[in-house]
């Protein structure tokens, strides 16, 4: 500071105010700053007094006096009581933090950069760490012993619009090192930044023991946060591996675990089976038996697996769905009352399907839910909820029937990709349905078909003179889910409407079945 003979002069430590030379202190102990208006008389220990209002830098959160002193964090007391702490931004916005955790803000802190930014030069250190919180920023600068520049950002959400606006200065640093809070927001605003700057000057810390810098200093832990920070790495985009550890990751991840077998030998025989992640799409003309395939599918997965199962049937009632499942329990026809099957009768054959457990079935059954946020919400429930490992969707065309044509394309594309997308995230198997036109081409749009990971199609001669041909449906694979699938014709099934009225594998020996037909099994 500079000093006359009656007063001294130099920088302003208070209320967020940057000025370099407007503090002034008196012989006679009272101190004013004529640029930010602040003023009082001074104590022993240097502390500002005005109407019983004191400024402090207090040691707090692990933080030492002199990282406090560094940052110009500084405490506001009345009577004695603690009101707040305040950090003060370049441009001279200041961020204010009650006791309660309340936060408000002076200054124009939508143009904020970055907290710290103006305590380090451009290039100054090694490398600057760009952290979420303003205790985060003091907290790393610590723990390296002032190695790495650290600095905040105002908010997760506004941590792009801050590194934008210090995007200079920020890349004048040979080393980017982005140190967010290890939460959905953290992440996001960490991958935000990271796309500002050349992808080999930035790294990243992973916060593995607690969510943030300064968690780990209030737990006493400064030393674990250096090797956190000391493990930073490259950023390497969502999605890409190339470390022996996530390629060892990968591999342990049950991302492709087998979940059942298709109840039909020379379908089971080309596909391996249904997969979790996998988007399984049967295709067909409408009035085929796609629905009755779903029917002996779930069953199938009901008695030979113990994973839970949902399904959504988007025009069928609720009874008639409890009642195909009974159906193919009892072999015999549940949904026809000429059958006289009764109520409690198909309430055991339910049971007896289910394993007597009354959550390892979900089934959503309407006419009215055609917006595909609902389907999709619904679907998250069956997974995340239920812990349904294979979910049925009967069918995709129902979602867009009605739509004009480019809005039925834009609504397929949309609700096929987040099906996709859910399929992998949350590592369950999708089977679902769509119709197809005279051309065999999926209605509405051709991507489901291209999305799906399996697609079946499906044929039958609904119009056949004979009775038993309009029974069978031949069934082929246009795609297959990977390696050692095979495509092509995967033989026939037939529905007996006679005994079981169920759905059951032709075999290739049968007499119902041209010699073209039997060499679709081969």
């Amino acid at each position: 500071m500079r000093k006359t003979s009656s007063y001294t002069q130099g920088p302003c430590p208070h209320k967020g105010c940057l000025s370099s030379d407007a503090y002034t202190v008196y012989d006679s102990g009272w101190a004013e700053c004529y640029s930010c208006g602040e003023r009082g008389f001074l104590d022993g220990e240097n502390r500002m007094q005005e109407q019983n209002k004191e400024y402090r830098f207090v040691p707090e959160r692990g933080l030492d006096l002199d990282t406090i002193k560094f940052y110009n964090i500084l405490t506001e007391f009345q009577d004695g009581k603690r009101c707040e702490t305040s950090f003060v931004y370049p441009n001279k916005a200041v961020k204010l933090r009650g006791p309660e955790k309340t936060f408000r803000s002076k200054g124009p802190m939508q143009e904020a950069t970055l907290f710290g930014l103006d305590k380090f030069d451009s290039g100054s250190k090694p490398s600057v760490t760009i952290t979420e919180g303003e205790y985060d920023a003091p907290s790393i600068y610590q723990a390296t012993n002032g190695y790495t520049a650290a600095v905040s950002v105002p908010s997760s959400s506004q941590a792009l619009k801050a590194c934008k606006l210090a995007y200079d200065k920020l890349n004048g640093f040979d080393k980017i090192v982005l140190a967010f809070d290890n939460d959905a927001p953290g992440r996001k605003a960490r991958d935000q930044v990271a796309n500002l700057f050349d992808p080999k000057k930035v790294f990243v810390v992973d916060f593995d023991v607690h969510k943030d810098a300064n968690d780990y200093l209030q737990a006493g832990e400064e030393g674990k946060l250096l090797q956190a920070w000391k493990g930073h790495h490259k950023n390497v985009p969502k999605g890409i591996v190339h470390s022996f550890a996530d390629i060892k990751k990968a591999l342990q991840r049950k991302g492709s675990e087998k979940l059942m077998d298709y109840p039909f030998q020379n379908l089971d025989e080309k596909l391996y089976g249904i997969h979790r992640g996998e988007f399984v799409l049967c295709k067909g003309l409408e009035g085929i038996g796609k629905t009755e395939l779903f029917r002996a599918l779930e069953y199938h997965a009901l008695k030979t697996t113990k994973h839970n199962v949902g399904i959504i049937r988007l025009e069928e009632c609720l009874d008639e769905t409890i009642k195909g499942v009974a159906t193919y329990e009892l072999q015999a026809p549940a949904m026809m009352e000429e059958a006289g099957i009764s109520d409690e009768e198909v309430m055991k054959a339910y049971s007896n399907a289910v394993g007597g457990k009354e959550d390892r079935l979900y089934i959503k059954s309407s006419f009215d839910d055609d917006d595909p946020d609902t389907i999709l919400n619904d679907i998250r429930f069956l997974v995340v909820a239920g812990g349904c490992s294979i979910v049925f969707l009967d069918h995709l065309s129902m979602l867009v029937t009605g739509k004009e044509d480019s809005d039925e394309r834009q609504k397929l594309d949309y609700v096929t990709r987040q099906l996709k997308k859910m399929a992998i995230q949350l590592g369950f198997a999708l089977v679902t349905i769509i119709h197809v036109n005279d051309n065999g081409q999926t209605r509405g749009s051709r991507y489901p078909a291209k999305a799906a990971n399996t697609v079946i199609n499906m044929e039958r001669d609904v119009e056949h003179p004979d009775p038993v041909k309009r029974c069978q449906t031949s069934l082929s694979i246009q795609k297959g889910r990977g390696q050692g699938t095979k495509t092509g014709p995967a033989g026939a099934v037939w529905y007996d409407n006679q005994v079981s009225y169920t759905l059951k594998a032709l075999e290739p020996s049968s007499d119902q079945l041209t010699d073209e037909e039997k060499g679709a099994f081969k």
